[in-house]
């Protein structure tokens, strides 16, 4: 079940990161103040042209995600992977199967400062949040990106973390 989770996840990455390619070009066509805004979105590499970038937000503490095992990868003969190990995963994955278009960072819950970077990504993905304060740094993460007026696209979404009353 992780497996095909996982499958959808990506797919779910890809489809709104091409959604948000699009609407970048469209408002790099129309108008001169978004185009400014849209090319700093948009870096060359090597191989590719950025398109898109992802946060994946896992628990906060000095090692939690690096001692507590992950849920995926339970059908792999080799032992499950810690939550740190099952990010830096999909994290490859994620640049492997977009040919290096789409970035991603790994950040924890326990940074509000880093809240402000995190709300500018195209795609946020919490990760096995299972405290109150993780679920609501989320939660309160979550809501502050909804209430933007943007023009860009963007998408969140929680995996294997505990609720909370606003819904998470």
């Amino acid at each position: 079940m992780r497996d095909i989770q996982m499958k959808i996840l990506l797919l779910c990455i890809f489809q709104h990161c091409a959604v948000a390619f699009t609407t970048h070009q469209h408002y790099r066509s129309t108008s001169h103040q978004h185009h400014a805004l849209a090319s700093t979105k948009q870096t060359t590499t090597l191989s590719a042209t950025i398109i898109g970038n992802v946060a994946l937000l896992l628990p906060s503490g000095d090692d939690t995600a690096a001692r507590t095992p992950s849920l995926f990868g339970q059908k792999s003969p080799a032992d499950p992977p810690s939550i740190l190990e099952a990010a830096h995963q999909l994290q490859n994955k994620i640049a492997w199967f977009s040919d290096n278009s789409i970035t991603t960072k790994v950040f924890t819950a326990d940074d509000d400062v880093l809240a402000e970077e995190i709300k500018s990504y195209d795609a946020v993905i919490a990760l096995h949040l299972t405290t109150e304060q993780d679920v609501h740094f989320a939660s309160k993460l979550f809501a502050s990106r909804l209430a933007e007026d943007s023009h860009d696209a963007k998408c969140q979404f929680a995996l294997e973390c505990a609720t909370d009353d606003t819904g998470l």
